[in-house]
């Protein structure tokens, strides 16, 4: 756990550091990204429902390891807001990529 710290006035103040939760969140964020532009070379070489299945289980493991890193008080927050940036990004590329099948492609 943390360090605790004791003042003269008998107010404690743990250190905030980074956990399990933080690098979890950032890797998972960075395995969506990696595997969102690496799509094509999986697909072609294993098959698409595989490089699909990866980016949404990455999807919701990123959205849930950013989750737990947010609500943590002992966690320093600049991982998980380095996470929630890459998440938003990857996630504004899915909508605009659904949105354009649907839209654009006949």
């Amino acid at each position: 756990m943390g360090v605790l710290l004791q003042f003269s006035w008998g107010v404690y103040m743990e250190y905030k550091y980074f956990s399990w939760r933080s690098y979890l969140s950032l890797i998972t964020s960075i395995v969506l990204s990696m595997s969102m532009l690496c799509l094509e070379i999986v697909s072609s070489l294993i098959s698409e429902r595989v490089g699909m299945t990866l980016i949404a289980i990455s999807f919701i493991a990123c959205t849930l390891f950013t989750f737990l890193a947010f609500i943590s008080r002992k966690e320093k927050k600049i991982m998980a807001f380095l996470s929630l940036t890459l998440l938003i990004a990857n996630t504004v590329t899915i909508i605009f990529f659904l949105w354009f099948g649907a839209n654009f492609i006949h």
